[in-house]
């Protein structure tokens, strides 16, 4: 309880204090729907944002420094999908680690590890990871609807009831069964397609597995929402009701 206390506290102190004016410039420049939102939820992205930027420690490799505006680019994309609920702040992110560049990770499939060079990585109870040459508005990644830092963050959402495997927490059994049994159908939908060799919407990673699918279209749910609607109507519906915000209705 006095830890609760104190954090608010620190909160509402942070509130208090006058964000500089270029913050809101690198919203407008760094959060691509930034033009959609209404005035109060910009203004309650940026106060999100304005906390994590105070919580949340930032680590970086030597030799490589950290700006205010990468912080900034991180926390406001982040706070981009907290819009719909109130006095949770990403609490279980510690540290957010941002590498230059992509890095490699180890992939286990069935029988082998490969390594592989990754654009950022989450671990259950862990830091975040981000290669900050993904993260730039103008980067390849960026400008193909594809947003690494939701994906991780989505990721971290995802292993809140201590497993990231797609299953995220609902309000009720009925919706939960409901999205265990659309997020089957839709990655088996979106494997049968790439298959054949069709084009599809979401990045072919989103194949992976289900904890990989579920991230990749909240990628797409915040960065491409009128293509997501048009393609993957009902699971943009429940993407909506997870996070309480539509963002085609500002």
């Amino acid at each position: 309880m006095p830890f609760a206390f104190w954090k608010r506290w620190k909160r509402r102190r942070w509130s208090a204090k006058t964000r500089p004016p270029e913050f809101e410039r690198w919203s407008n420049q760094h959060v691509r729907c930034w033009g959609r939102l209404a005035p109060d939820q910009q203004q309650r992205l940026q106060e999100i944002a304005w906390i994590m930027f105070h919580e949340r420690h930032f680590e970086t490799v030597r030799g490589f420094s950290v700006t205010d505006e990468m912080k900034w680019v991180v926390v406001s994309n982040a706070a981009l999908m907290l819009l719909g609920v109130t006095d949770y702040y990403f609490d279980g992110v510690q540290t957010i680690l941002i590498q230059p560049e992509p890095f490699i990770l180890p992939q286990k499939d069935r029988w082998t590890i490969h390594h592989v060079a990754s654009s950022g990585a989450a671990w259950q109870d862990g830091p975040i990871v981000l290669a900050w040459s993904d993260c730039q508005t103008g980067s390849q990644l960026r400008r193909h609807g594809r947003n690494v830092i939701i994906h991780e963050f989505a990721h971290h959402l995802d292993g809140l009831d201590g497993e990231m495997g797609g299953a995220i927490h609902w309000e009720s059994s009925s919706e939960a069964e409901r999205w265990d049994q659309l997020l089957a159908e839709e990655l088996e939908s979106l494997q049968r397609s790439l298959e054949l060799g069709h084009r599809t919407l979401l990045d072919p990673y989103a194949a992976t597995n289900s904890a990989e699918f579920f991230a990749v279209a909240c990628e797409y749910f915040f960065e491409e929402p009128s293509a997501m609607r048009e393609h993957h109507q009902e699971l943009y519906e429940m993407l909506a009701k997870f996070y309480h915000f539509d963002p085609l209705t500002p």
